[in-house]
């Protein structure tokens, strides 16, 4: 895991903190530094259902196959399917990420349910996704 997990810090350190380089070499850097970071994710293993040990991975994993149902970028494809890699394998096998990432979903739940959280408009198009436009303003998944 340290051959995966290493790079992967070092190259989101150097995406967050960056040089001090700005222009046209300071965006080759970043782009080179996000290129080695969605690289180093997807050397993760490749999440299923039946390598996964914690009942919430499995759940996060429904999740996202159900958001690459409706998903249609193919552009964003690679840098999306990094992001589910990391975040299931990570919510899976790491305990310090995991119970942060339950309790940010319990804080969002909460504000959600208030009226804090705006919902989204499901009967406003939106592009590259395919999931079905409901008319009435309906939303099976509104909570």
């Amino acid at each position: 895991m340290d051959k995966v997990k290493k790079p992967l810090m070092l190259s989101l350190s150097k995406c967050a903190y960056g040089v001090n380089q700005s222009g046209f070499m300071g965006t080759i850097y970043l782009l080179w530094n996000v290129w080695v970071l969605v690289r180093s994710i997807h050397r993760y293993p490749k999440p299923t259902r039946d390598n996964l040990g914690r009942h919430n991975a499995v759940v996060l994993f429904d999740i996202w196959e159900e958001f690459f149902e409706y998903e249609d970028n193919p552009g964003r494809d690679p840098l999306l399917r990094a992001l589910m890699i990391l975040s299931i394998v990570t919510y899976a096998h790491d305990g310090y990420y995991g119970t942060r990432g339950d309790w940010f979903l319990e804080r969002l739940v909460k504000k959600y349910i208030s009226g804090e959280w705006q919902p989204r408009r499901p009967w406003l198009p939106c592009s590259f996704w395919k999931e079905p436009v409901d008319l009435r303003g309906n939303s099976d998944g509104v909570i």
